[in-house]
């Protein structure tokens, strides 16, 4: 219970101070890869992102070597 109320707890500070920093905050169900990029920048939201992360990086090289 004490943990759940703590994800909780800094989930909505996460939220909050970044849509105070005028980002948007975006994410998907659980355990289901979710991959965000702007720009040069690609993250994902939990472990199940991980391939989906490493192919959108290998993808920006690549866009980069062809420029």
């Amino acid at each position: 219970m004490i943990q759940k109320t703590i994800k909780l707890f800094i989930t909505l500070v996460v939220e909050g101070l970044q849509r105070m920093m005028y980002g948007i905050f975006k994410f998907s169900a659980r355990n289901v890869s979710h991959v965000e990029t702007e720009g040069r920048i690609v993250t994902g939201q939990n472990f199940q992102s991980s391939s989906g992360v490493a192919l959108k990086i290998i993808e920006l090289i690549n866009d980069a070597k062809n420029e």
